[in-house]
This record gives structure tokens, C-alpha cells and sequence, in this order.
């Protein structure tokens, strides 16, 4: 009788049996795979996931950790990529038993949620992943102005990142400060991450101002006129750097033709990018899965509090609740208790599918969002429950970057 494991890796020579796997699987080869995690210093083996049948690592799913802010709190996400499994196994279900499993250990190990990016949805959906949309610039490059000259006292340079390490850390930092969605990326990272992209070319260039950096941007390697600017940072009161950092950039790469863009709301470039008549579209290839509602109430529970001191918001009993789970907020006093047993039955309900709670949590509530409630309590309506969410969950301006693509 066939035997099959669903685990994760066990020792570097099962790694590097993983690493043969990928490299049959996709074009990038095995080399891209190895240089990303090991050059990753904070890698786990109990990260790599395989299906092991008959004693063949036949498939494989490798887990990222993405810890991230929501405002000034962290959650923890899972992000799911190196999904493959060898041809004469496929179509037996191997990978979805390892995501099934690999969710299972997610709840155990203090995960809030999970993401991956997929231009093929319909596996992932069946598995629970849910798309999320985000806005998605695209810009004609012969629509930047001729010229974009850098501010006073302030000089525009092509870099080297890893002679810049603890500047561009900064720099990032001051500029994703309570930046929802945005990476936290302690030194360790910076360097790794550097090693593992060496090989991928593109652009970086910066803003100097007496020698200290105010501004940085890189634009990812040119494929077939195309790149992406992973991102562009700046410092506080340095927003006037940003365009002469931009036009830096794509002089830099001079075959690129269109700049795509994920960029933040209050992002000082957005102005300039609708009147040079950038295209915006949406970006449909983030796929989020919730992974424990409860674990996502306690870290927040800080924030939310502190956001509902800025409204006149009376006493409330409230439950959210989403794919099978549920948080119940009271708030009593000018404060916020969290449980993970909802309040009682004379308590408001209100069910939200998997795409409109990680859309309120990480891009705020908005009035075109569709939720089903149970409105029990005497006046709390729909549009009482709406306010609620508004006050918890404000728009706010939100971004991922490339940078840190898995």
C-alpha cells in the first residue's frame, strides 16, 4: 500500500532535494530557489513543506514569514510560494494536502493570516486563498518631464545598496512608520535580501542632502521594455526628492518603456502620475486566507481602542465573524475588551467574507463593502454597525512592496 507523508524537511539533504524538485518545475532553475534560502539567515527547516510518497519528496510548498504592520500594531502572515510537485505525481492532490496541513501549523504557531500571489486562481480558491484587490499604476516613460531637477543643496546619485545598508534602513523606516502592509525588516534582513537579489539586476538611486541620505528608489530589471518600481522612499518633509529620484532611476535603464507601480495613498508621486496620464488598473494576483481571527483581535487590540478615543462611540457589544470564526467586542468606559467568545445573543453580528475582512483590516472599511448582520439589539442597526467598523477600521494608506516578493 502506497505510503504518504505530508511534513516538513527534516535535514539538508532533503532541502536540497527540494531544491532538484523546483528546478524541474520552473524555468528560473535551481539556483534562484537555493540563493533565497540560503541566503536567508533567519530560514527554519520547519518552513519547507513536502508530500513524501514511498519514500520520494514528490511535492513541495515553502512557507515565508511576512511580519508586517497594521498601523502601529504587528500581525504575522504566512506567505505561501515554491509550489511544485514532480510530473508523474501530479494531479493526485499532493499540494493541496500540504496546504491543508501547512494551514493546520499556521494555527499552532501564531500566524494571523496568510498570502501568496498566483496568477492562477482557481487552486488556490479551492484551497481557501481569497483575492484582494490593489491599485496598480502602470506609466508611459516618455511622459516623465524632460528634466526633474533635485531640490536645494540636495544631489541625486546612481548606489550601491550594501555600501548603503543602515541609510537605506533608515530612510525605509521613517517612511513606513504605522505604513500598513509594509514589511518589518530588521538589519539581518536588509543583508539577506541584498544576497539573494544580487543576481537580479535593476536600479538603485538616491537623494543626498550633506551627505545624508533623504530619499532612495529602485526599479527592478528591465524584461521586455517592462519594470517595476519596487519602491521609493522618503524621508519626512523630504517628499520634493521623490521625482528626482524617479527620473534618476529610469535614466538608469534607459530600454524601459513602462514603470509599474504599487504605491501607498498619501504617496507624493500619485499627483504627478495622474496628471502624466498613468493608467490605473487592478491589481488581482494578491490571494490572502484568514487564518485566526482571535490571534488578529488581541495584537490589534491596542490600536483599536486608541482608534475609537478620536470618536463619540457609546457603549457596544459586537461580533465579527468570518468563515467560522469569531471576535466579540465590548466596549465599555473608553475601553475595548476582546473575546474570543462572542457576547451574549442580544449582542450585534456581523458575517464578512474572507476578501472584505483582510480589505477593511489592512485598507480600511468602506460603504460599498457587502456583509450580512444580525441587527438584534435595540438601535443597532446596519448603519450603527457601519460606524462602528468606519471608527475601527479608517482608510488608511497601505502598500507591499516587491521588494520583498516570495
Amino acid at each position: 500500500m502506497e505510503s504518504i507523508q505530508i511534513r516538513s524537511i527534516h535535514s539538508r539533504e532533503e532541502l536540497l532535494e527540494v531544491y532538484r524538485l523546483l528546478d524541474g518545475c520552473f524555468p528560473v532553475g535551481q539556483a534562484y530557489f537555493q540563493s533565497r534560502l540560503d541566503h536567508d539567515t533567519a530560514y527554519s527547516m520547519e518552513t519547507t513543506w513536502v508530500a513524501v510518497v514511498d519514500g520520494v519528496i514528490a511535492s513541495t510548498v515553502q512557507l515565508f514569514p511576512y511580519p508586517f504592520r497594521v498601523g502601529s500594531a504587528e500581525l504575522l502572515a504566512g506567505g505561501i510560494g515554491s509550489v511544485g510537485t514532480l510530473e508523474a505525481y501530479r494531479g493526485r492532490g499532493l499540494s493541496s494536502r500540504i496546504l491543508e496541513a501547512l494551514t493546520r501549523w499556521m494555527e499552532r504557531s501564531g500566524y494571523d493570516l496568510s498570502v501568496l500571489f498566483a496568477v492562477i486562481h482557481p487552486f488556490y480558491e479551492k484551497a481557501g486563498w481569497t483575492i484582494v484587490p490593489e491599485p496598480k499604476w502602470k506609466l508611459d516613460v516618455q511622459r516623465l518631464p524632460v528634466d526633474a531637477p533635485a531640490p536645494e543643496d540636495c544631489t541625486v546619485q546612481a548606489i550601491r545598496p550594501e555600501d548603503h545598508l543602515p541609510e537605506l534602513g533608515a530612510v525605509y523606516d521613517a517612511f513606513n512608520r504605522e505604513r500598513t502592509l509594509t514589511r518589518i525588516r530588521p538589519p539581518a534582513y536588509w543583508r539577506d535580501m541584498l544576497h539573494w537579489q544580487a543576481s537580479q539586476g535593476g536600479a538603485w538611486s538616491a537623494a543626498f542632502r550633506s551627505g545624508r541620505m533623504i530619499a532612495y528608489g529602485r526599479l527592478d530589471k528591465e524584461r521586455n521594455g517592462i519594470s517595476q518600481l519596487a519602491e521609493l522612499c522618503y524621508l519626512p518633509g523630504e517628499a520634493g526628492a521623490a521625482l528626482p529620484v524617479l527620473y534618476h532611476l529610469a535614466g538608469q535603464l534607459p530600454a524601459v518603456r513602462l514603470i509599474e507601480a504599487k504605491l501607498p495613498g498619501d504617496h507624493v508621486l500619485l499627483p504627478y502620475l495622474r496628471e502624466w496620464g498613468a493608467q490605473e488598473e487592478e491589481f488581482r494576483y494578491a490571494m490572502w486566507k484568514l487564518i485566526s481571527l482571535p490571534s488578529i483581535g488581541r495584537k490589534l487590540q491596542p490600536l483599536l481602542e486608541k482608534r475609537l478615543e478620536g470618536h463619540s462611540v457609546p457603549s457596544f457589544d459586537l461580533t465579527i465573524r468570518c468563515d467560522g470564526q469569531a471576535l466579540g467586542l465590548s466596549y465599555r468606559k473608553c475601553r475595548l475588551y476582546l473575546s474570543d467568545n462572542p457576547p451574549g445573543a442580544d449582542a450585534c453580528s456581523v458575517n464578512l467574507g474572507q476578501a472584505e475582512l483582510v480589505a477593511m483590516l489592512l485598507q480600511g472599511y468602506r460603504p460599498e463593502m457587502q456583509m450580512e448582520g444580525e441587527f438584534r439589539m435595540g438601535g443597532c442597526e446596519e448603519s450603527t454597525v457601519r460606524r462602528l467598523l468606519a471608527a475601527l477600521f479608517p482608510e488608511q494608506p497601505f502598500v507591499y512592496s516587491p521588494f520583498d516578493k516570495f
